[in-house]
């Protein structure tokens, strides 16, 4: 059959255990076949297709509605066919601005008692219906399955590696992780502000775990449950002081710890590394940022930070009927706002760490951490320095600025100049030619 001309000309052949199937190569009804004499002893005709012909209608295309759970439309678009009969529909176009508005900022500041929270609105659930329309008429609507969405995204890069491949979610090390880029091991310190979130599907107990390490080479675990909803997004606040690290073994120094999430005797989360910086930073300063995933990291800068202020005024010239005196001068400011810039420098990261802090740059949400409270800023770098020491550590300088102008001064957060944090000298005695110099308990 396969050295038949016509057979190898129109059809492809394809045998399945004991069936033959002809399958045309083109569209059409002229490629229908027709059994007749079919005399070969074990051969006969099971089933078949008949061949259709294209028939064009005007205005052939397809109607694509995008609702969300409470069958509220949230885009509709119709699109002609290509030359294939296919279309394609971007929906990331027409979910974006809705979960935008729709996922809120979440983030615990200060730390509570409960450690882990669950937030129902992190995820949307959404509808997509197809239907055809030509000659003017709307055909029958097909209707999909529900399904879920969560704030963020992939980069292009990103985008071609998964679309080549399986979907991003169907991946288990991705149902695993953390939802941040941030690589694990990150530095931190006993006041920063540490979050981490998780995608959770289902309705259950979810135990955190987290197992402590002391500089004397001992360790402790430690565990507490929390219910958890389904197709939710799980807050979970992991910092030195949010796990009351320091009351565990006071007589003991903290060196790290690791943080996992569990289900039963199931670990469903990736085992995330916290190390503490041993070493003092006279410029330290932390920034809250929403992250590619859509929800938050915290970023710590120890690298020297400039501010630079900058005033816009509006000025006028008054007309000056009286007499003149010295509070009636005519040249004057009608209006002056200040706005408060700033170069800074991360300090020294490991290459891991810059390739995540890019996450940082391109956030449009962004806060900078002051004595507990958040400062709105946004990042106006349009590129960034990197330095290199002689070893593997790298620097990313950026610029920022605040996020309002001011009208007004009164001192509040840091002021230039004023370091973050202090210097203390416990019975420390210095002797310099029989002058003794003591400091006792004494913070600068």
């Amino acid at each position: 059959m396969a050295m038949n001309y016509y057979i190898h000309t129109y059809y492809d052949l394809v045998i399945l255990g004991i069936d033959i199937f002809f399958i045309a190569k083109d569209f059409g009804a002229v490629y229908t076949m027709t059994y007749t004499n079919v005399n070969v002893i074990g051969i006969s005709s099971l089933n078949h297709l008949p061949g259709m012909d294209t028939v064009v209608h005007p205005g052939f295309g397809v109607i694509a509605q995008v609702l969300d759970d409470q069958g509220v439309i949230l885009g509709e678009d119709f699109r002609p066919v290509d030359s294939a009969g296919r279309i394609k529909f971007d929906l990331s176009d027409y979910l974006n601005s809705s979960i935008e508005n729709y996922t809120i900022p979440h983030f615990t500041i200060p730390g509570t008692i409960d450690k882990l929270k669950s937030f129902i609105d992190g995820m949307k659930s959404y509808q997509v219906a197809f239907c055809e329309k030509y000659d003017g008429v709307i055909k029958k609507v097909w209707i999909e399955d529900f399904r879920s969405v969560v704030m963020g995204g992939l980069s292009r890069e990103g985008l071609v590696k998964w679309n080549e491949g399986n979907a991003f979610w169907d991946s288990v090390s991705n149902q695993q992780r953390f939802l941040t880029w941030c690589p694990s091991g990150k530095l931190t310190t006993q006041k920063q502000l540490e979050r981490l979130y998780f995608l959770n599907v289902a309705n259950v107990t979810l135990t955190l775990n987290y197992k402590v390490f002391f500089t004397d080479g001992s360790n402790q675990n430690i565990s507490s449950q929390y219910s958890a909803t389904a197709n939710s997004i799980i807050e979970i606040q992991v910092g030195y002081e949010d796990l009351d690290l320091g009351y565990l073994q006071p007589l003991k120094q903290v060196m790290g710890w690791n943080v996992w999430l569990s289900s039963g005797q199931q670990v469903i989360s990736e085992v995330y590394n916290f190390n503490i910086d041993q070493t003092y930073k006279e410029y330290e300063r932390q920034f809250l940022f929403r992250n590619s995933f859509g929800w938050y990291d915290v970023m710590r800068a120890t690298g020297k930070v400039n501010r630079i202020l900058t005033f816009v005024k509006t000025e006028g010239y008054a007309v000056v009927e009286d007499f003149e005196t010295v509070l009636n001068s005519p040249d004057r400011n009608f209006f002056s706002f200040e706005t408060q810039t700033f170069t800074a420098t991360t300090g020294w990261v490991s290459k891991q760490s810059q390739e995540w802090l890019r996450d940082f740059l391109i956030s449009r949400e962004v806060y900078e951490i002051i004595d507990g409270l958040l400062y709105p800023i946004k990042i106006t770098s349009k590129k960034s320095t990197q330095g290199k020491d002689g070893d593997y550590n790298l620097s990313l300088d950026f610029e920022y600025a605040r996020a309002y102008k001011d009208l007004y001064y009164s001192k509040s957060g840091n002021s230039e100049g004023e370091n973050s944090g202090s210097i203390t000298w416990d019975s420390v005695e210095e002797k310099f030619d029989d002058s003794l110099i003591t400091f006792d308990q004494t913070q600068y």
